[in-house]
């Protein structure tokens, strides 16, 4: 199977920025996102920041998922609620292709407090099969995850090492990479796992030679924060993953984070024999 090059996905990419020029806010508002880029490093953003060790943020994200469970609202994403779900179709083709071979799906959700299992609960149920949403987040969300959201099937996780258990069937990395300190250990420890997929979805990509850094804005009228991000490169990102994955597909996400970069999904699957 051959992989697309560096070279051949700045085409498409070009042509997703050129429909995407202004920024747009990553959660669906029509409020412009405010990315300052320009930044060395991201040691060098994460201090001009405020973000996600703030109480506030915390208490955001818990009380859209709240809303959600208690019926008051459809769908949250990122601390905010909406009255429709706003699907993925890529991405829940990814996880029913991932859970087609097993008939079941043991999967790690790298970040949140249920969101994607909640966006995808009507089909992934309807498959009448074991289904396990083992999240992993931070220390704060999940006593919180633990002590309110913990149902049939989601449980919450502080590493992969730790939700591992008795074995995944996928991992799920959705809109969460860009914001993590250490990308490329998080990806290890997912290719470590010995899971037979591994999902990425709205992950920033750039033309540029190396990843860039950024800090984005959360828009006021949703809450006053700021937040380190990263837009990777395109080989820097698949390149730890190819090794022992084949790319099944990829795709342009649906919402454009701007940065001159643009969203992209993955479907990998482990490979059998050697690389």
């Amino acid at each position: 199977m051959t992989h697309a090059s560096e070279k051949d996905v700045h085409s498409p990419l070009r042509r997703f920025l050129s429909r995407f020029a202004r920024n747009k806010n990553p959660s669906g508002g029509g409020e412009p996102i405010r990315i300052d880029a320009g930044f060395r490093s991201w040691d060098d953003a994460k201090k001009n920041v405020a973000g996600y060790e703030s109480e506030c943020f915390f208490e955001r994200v818990r009380n859209a998922a709240e809303a959600v469970a208690d019926g008051k609202a459809v769908y949250e994403r990122e601390s905010v609620v909406f009255d429709k779900i706003q699907y993925s179709w890529p991405l829940l083709a990814s996880l029913l292709f991932a859970a087609a071979n097993l008939r079941r799906l043991r999967l790690i959700d790298f970040g949140g407090l249920g969101t994607s299992f909640r966006q995808n609960r009507k089909f992934l149920t309807a498959l009448e099969i074991p289904c396990e949403w083992r999240i992993v987040e931070q220390r704060q969300l999940v006593e919180i995850g633990r002590r309110e959201f913990t149902s049939k099937y989601i449980t919450f996780y502080n590493s992969i090492g730790e939700a591992l258990k008795d074995g995944v069937d996928a991992v799920l990395f959705s809109g969460v990479l860009g914001y993590l300190e250490n990308p490329y250990r998080i990806l290890s420890e997912a290719i470590e796992s010995g899971a037979p997929c591994i999902i990425l979805d709205r992950t920033r990509v750039t033309l540029e030679a190396n990843d860039i850094f950024a800090v984005q804005h959360v828009p006021p009228s949703i809450y006053e924060a700021s937040f380190p991000l990263r837009a990777f490169n395109y080989n820097n990102l698949l390149s730890p993953l190819r090794e022992h994955y084949e790319v099944v597909e990829e795709w342009a996400s649906e919402v454009q984070p701007g940065l001159q970069t643009t969203g992209m999904g993955f479907l990998l699957r482990r490979r059998q024999g050697p690389a």
